[in-house]
């Protein structure tokens, strides 16, 4: 695998997405690899997290990474309901340079930091999802405000170490010793989602092809081109999650910690709209909490400026 230069598609290109006149400080760029006949879960997307445009001074955006259609789906109709999709929304990219298959997640990968580069490079932050992952905007907006100096340059995430390549060539994953031959990849992000620093990306481009592309997006992008490129991991653990098979333990974990930011490997819809409808009830409380307090302590205030009437006793404090 070697990744070419953008082949984007005009009528697929983010129709209604302009980047001009945002700044590194008002835009949260959200970006999903998804397959082009996933159009259920691109609007189960749109529907939920993606309707949060702005949160605390920051404008949201979600775009929408496809690659180019195999020759069995390569027919009129199909195009032609991507190309719709496209017009009515707006956040699609259909890179034609590569055939959108797992085993071309990396070129995926590559093309998605290329266009970003290209089209969008003055971001606060860059994240990158899966079309099955869900996200808290509030809590990831909040958090992302408060980091330091120090983390908003690293690319933060649930970092996997210590693990190798699985080389049994019927594995999904499957890595030859002639694409990879250590037996241990470097640290790397789970790929379901992680955050890039923007000024980050170059580097990262830069970087590409300084080793060889190995079928494992995450581990080729954040793991051994983040080395190259000298692109720290920042580990956050806490805030990650993946669902489980059980519903059940799915609701007690999303309703035990509050502080998640991201939820990959979802699959149903109705683990989607229960953690949809959970962080939009944690936000509605934490706005009540916040006006209670703003007008506890304006009754406060103006109590404090009352003029204070002398009484009786009080007369002998001067003296």
């Amino acid at each position: 695998m070697i990744p070419g230069p953008l082949d984007i598609d005009e009528k697929v290109n983010a129709t209604k997405f302009n980047c001009t006149g945002h700044t590194e400080e008002d835009l949260l760029l959200i970006y999903a690899y998804s397959a082009p006949g996933n159009f259920e879960q691109r609007n189960r997307i749109r529907n939920s997290y993606g309707t949060v445009k702005e949160y605390e001074g920051i404008r949201i955006q979600t775009l929408f990474f496809l690659g180019g259609l195999s020759e069995e789906r390569n027919s009129i109709r199909f195009y032609k309901d991507i190309v719709n999709e496209s017009q009515t929304y707006g956040d699609l990219v259909l890179d034609n340079g590569y055939i959108d298959a797992y085993r071309n997640l990396t070129l995926k990968g590559v093309s998605a930091i290329k266009w970003i580069s290209t089209y969008c490079p003055n971001t606060f932050r860059v994240m990158k999802i899966d079309d099955d992952t869900m996200v808290n905007p509030y809590n990831l907006v909040t958090f992302l405000k408060g980091q330091s100096e120090i983390t908003m340059s690293e690319i933060i995430c649930k970092v996997t170490q210590g693990v190798g390549p699985i080389r049994n060539p019927k594995s999904k994953y499957h890595v030859s010793v002639g694409e990879y031959k250590d037996d241990y990849y470097p640290p790397y992000c789970q790929g379901y989602g992680y955050i890039f620093p923007p000024k980050a990306l170059p580097r990262l481009v830069n970087a590409v092809g300084k080793s060889k592309l190995i079928a494992m997006e995450d581990v080729y992008l954040t793991g051994i081109t983040g080395q190259n490129a000298g692109v720290r991991l920042h580990p956050l653990t806490a805030m990650f999650a993946t669902t489980f098979s059980k519903f059940e333990l799915f609701l007690e974990r999303i309703t035990t910690r509050p502080e998640l930011m991201i939820v990959g490997h979802v699959h149903e819809a109705r683990y989607v709209e229960v953690f949809w409808h959970l962080a939009k009830q944690r936000l509605n409380a934490k706005i009540k909490k916040q006006a209670r307090e703003e007008r506890e302590r304006l009754e406060g205030k103006l109590v404090d400026d009352k003029p204070h009437e002398k009484k009786p006793f009080d007369m002998y404090e001067d003296e």
